[in-house]
């Protein structure tokens, strides 16, 4: 029978997690503190999501892994999503629920970013 590993590389996914949700929000208080200057961040919320991914999975155990790299990347689309909403509601009805439904209506390019700003997290969060 294998050996367990050690509570660092248990506690490594869970970390990574939190360290996303920690980018994402961070990034979008940047992102709406721009947006009230009018400056365009929506870039910002993705590669905060990876960088805090991978700062606090390597608290747990120093790894390079693929899944880690995934989950801060779903968690940053779905953070740019959220922050889009946040800072740029629709004007017809302001919920989640009703933006997540048009979201078809989001222009191009801000879906663009949020896609860019993924693929960031993901390679920051994946990087070796």
């Amino acid at each position: 029978m294998a050996a367990a590993g050690t509570w660092g590389e248990a506690l490594a996914y869970p970390l990574g997690c939190v360290g996303a949700i920690v980018g994402v929000v961070v990034g979008a208080l940047v992102t709406n503190l721009a947006a009230k200057s009018n400056i365009y961040a929506l870039i910002a919320v993705g590669p905060l999501a990876g960088y805090g991914a991978r700062l606090l999975a390597n608290l747990g155990a120093r790894r390079t892994d693929l899944f880690l790299g995934i989950m801060a990347a779903v968690i940053s689309l779905a953070g740019g999503i959220w922050t889009e909403w946040w800072v740029w509601p629709f004007l017809a009805d302001n919920t989640l629920p009703y933006f997540v439904q048009h979201l078809a209506e989001v222009k191009p390019i801000d879906l663009l970013v949020i896609g860019v700003g993924a693929a960031i997290a993901f390679f920051l969060a994946w990087r070796k």
